[in-house]
C-alpha cells in the first residue's frame, strides 16, 4: 500500500490509504484497528463515505456490537436520505445491505431456525440492488451450520 500511495492525487491520498488500510485490517480480523482507521478520516466523496459506513457495519457485526451496528445503520440511512444526488441504485444497494445485515444479526442472536436463514437467503438472492452480497450470503449460510 505504501509504495503506491505517492501515485495518488494529493486530496485523495489520505482518505483512500486510510480506507484501504482499514479494509486490510478488517480482512485480518483486526477490527479495533480498522475502526480507528475508518473513523480518523472525513471522506469528501459520497462513494467512499458509503463504503466507510458499510465496512463499519461489517466490523460491528463481527464484534457482535448491536449498539454500534444500529447507530451506524441509522447514520447511513440518514446520509443516504439526505444525499439526493446519489443514484437510486446506489442508495438502494447500501440500504439493502444494512437491512439484511441487521436481520442476520438478529437471527444470529436468536439461534434462528434453518427455515428462517433459508428465507433470508432467498430474499437476498432476489434483491436487485445489494452491496457485498457474497459477505451477507456467507453470514446467512453460517446460521444454517450453527
Amino acid at each position: 500500500m505504501a509504495q503506491y500511495a505517492s501515485r495518488l492525487q494529493a486530496p485523495w491520498r489520505t482518505p483512500l490509504c486510510a480506507y484501504c488500510n482499514a479494509y486490510i485490517s478488517f480482512s485480518e480480523g483486526q477490527y479495533a484497528q480498522a475502526k480507528k482507521q475508518l473513523l480518523e478520516i472525513e471522506y469528501f466523496d459520497a462513494a467512499y463515505k458509503i463504503s466507510q459506513q458499510l465496512l463499519l457495519l461489517r466490523i460491528y457485526f463481527e464484534e457482535n456490537d448491536w449498539q454500534g451496528l444500529e447507530s451506524t445503520r441509522a447514520a447511513l440511512k440518514i446520509y443516504l436520505y439526505r444525499n439526493k444526488k446519489l443514484p437510486v441504485s446506489t442508495r438502494s444497494a447500501a440500504n439493502n445491505f444494512a437491512r439484511f445485515a441487521v436481520r442476520i444479526f438478529h437471527l444470529k442472536g436468536l439461534q434462528a431456525s434453518e427455515k428462517s436463514a433459508l428465507k433470508i437467503i432467498e430474499k437476498m438472492k432476489s434483491c436487485t440492488h445489494l452491496r457485498d452480497r457474497i459477505w451477507l450470503m456467507a453470514k446467512a449460510e453460517a446460521l444454517i451450520t450453527q
